[in-house]
């Protein structure tokens, strides 16, 4: 996996030409409009069938959510993908459609993950999934 950190030091190295570095931001038209080109650039995108929210405190517990999180939140019921990137990147789909066939789950509550380059693609998957909504 390569970031956008690393490639902006290659392009600015002395052994390669002198090149222009820009950022891509995604331009979302509507919550799911088709004339988008890619259903991946919906805010609403592998949306669960309960409502999802992101939540800051885990320890918030709620007795009818389903919590996916990087550990035991201390639910009554609990998805844990582990703290690793590489398990939220393999684990985060199956989760969501785990916990939306949970019986008697009200709402989908995933922990927000770090706030660094290397969980951005993480990140943008959970906030999508959410539709950009956080628990109180």
């Amino acid at each position: 996996r390569i970031t956008a950190t690393e490639i902006r030091e290659c392009l600015s190295s002395s052994s390669s030409p002198s090149l222009p570095v820009t950022s891509y931001v995604p331009q979302i038209l509507s919550p799911t409009s088709s004339s988008n080109g890619s259903p991946g650039q919906n805010l609403k995108h592998y949306s669960p069938n309960l409502p999802c929210y992101i939540i800051k405190d885990v320890s918030t517990v709620s007795s009818d959510s389903v919590y996916i999180t990087r550990s035991d939140a201390g639910g009554k019921w609990n998805i844990i993908l582990g703290k690793e990137r590489g398990e939220w990147e393999r684990k985060l789909y199956g989760a969501l459609r785990e916990a939306e066939n949970i019986q008697g789950a009200k709402r989908i509550l995933i922990e927000e993950v770090p706030h660094s380059e290397e969980y951005d693609g993480v990140r943008d998957r959970v906030f999508r999934a959410a539709e950009g909504k956080y628990y109180p």
